[in-house]
């Protein structure tokens, strides 16, 4: 079977030169890992949380039996707004913290943090190779 020829429809063996043709498709839920939930269930509360405050917005206070209850409405709007501004920039923060030169800057900070490390361990008599 010929790697670039194969007996299946597969764009994706000719490479990807841009974002324009990254072969994204649906993702099942249950094929999301437990991070990637957890930010998706905070998501869904903050945009529930803003269809709430446009629900009790339409309304600024509800009469009942010897006075009125105010509804906060415009609170939950701008409490949403807030949440997912901030729920955008973890993840954005996350994911510009995975890109290949992050990745590098951080194997190299490791590898330097180690030379480090083992320069002030103690070389037991007779055990060390000498190059030369």
């Amino acid at each position: 079977m010929d790697g670039l020829n194969p007996a299946y429809q597969d764009d994706t063996i000719f490479g990807v030169s841009g974002p324009q043709n990254v072969p994204f498709g649906n993702i099942e839920y249950a094929k999301i890992n437990s991070m990637g939930k957890q930010w998706i269930r905070q998501f869904t509360c903050a945009l529930a949380k803003e269809v709430l405050g446009q629900v009790r917005g339409k309304f600024g206070s509800v009469p009942i039996p010897n006075g009125d209850v105010s509804l906060n409405g415009g609170d939950l709007k701008s409490e949403s707004s807030s949440e997912r501004e901030r729920l955008r920039t973890e993840l954005k923060e996350m994911l510009d913290g995975l890109t290949y030169d992050k990745l590098l800057e951080a194997q190299a900070n490791e590898a330097e943090t180690l030379t480090r490390l083992l320069k002030l361990v103690p070389i037991p008599f007779g055990k060390s190779i000498m190059i030369g």
